[in-house]
């Protein structure tokens, strides 16, 4: 009886658990809006720092690998 009474709380517990979450959609649906243009400017303006970051770690990995290659060739 236990286990019947534990199943029933959990499948009523994911029951409710999508109401909320249906209730949580339709409120965002509803007409609420986020003004998010402040937040789109700042991921913009940090995506060119991540490009540099990132251009300037390749550019040390392909020196490191150009002066390994070179090394393998002079036979040091």
């Amino acid at each position: 009886m236990k286990k019947v009474l534990q199943k029933v709380v959990m499948v009523g517990s994911v029951g409710v658990a999508f109401a909320v979450a249906s209730v949580g959609a339709f409120a965002q649906a509803s007409g609420a809006s986020i003004n998010d243009s402040a937040i789109v400017a700042s991921i913009s303006g940090v995506s060119t720092n991540v490009q540099d970051v990132g251009a300037a770690v390749l550019a040390v990995v392909a020196v490191v690998f150009g002066f390994r290659l070179l090394k393998g060739f002079i036979g040091r």
